[in-house]
């Protein structure tokens, strides 16, 4: 495997674990959907990379907190908050994860080119 692309789903898997301790349902489908797509972009260029996993982690999160939405208004479970800050939170927590995995594959990027630089 790439060394690029173990990093890049190291970090999203770290984030999914940390979602997991914390008790956080819309990061977990954030990283996880973020982990799916960089393994799915792995052999294209780097900047559709970057904008796949940028939408993978917006449209994960906002997947999963309508999901919870409509599980909290259904009767089974009493509703949080009927506003749009679920919704806001959300959208943080999506781009928020897109920014870490992002910032980690180009600081990877960057890394191993600096490394084959240095090795000619």
């Amino acid at each position: 495997m790439d060394t690029r692309l173990v990093v890049t789903l190291s970090g999203a898997a770290a984030l999914a674990v940390y979602a997991l301790i914390e008790d956080l349902a819309v990061m977990v489908v954030s990283a996880v959907s973020i982990g799916v797509i960089v393994y799915l972009f792995r052999g294209t260029r780097m900047r559709d990379r970057l904008i796949a996993i940028a939408a993978a982690g917006l449209g994960g999160a906002i997947a999963a907190q309508i999901g919870l939405t409509f599980y909290y208004h259904t009767g089974t479970s009493a509703p949080e908050a009927d506003s749009g800050g679920l919704f806001m939170s959300a959208i943080l927590i999506g781009l928020g994860n897109a920014a870490v995995v992002v910032v980690l594959a180009t600081l990877a990027g960057a890394w191993l080119k600096r490394i084959d630089r240095k090795s000619e």
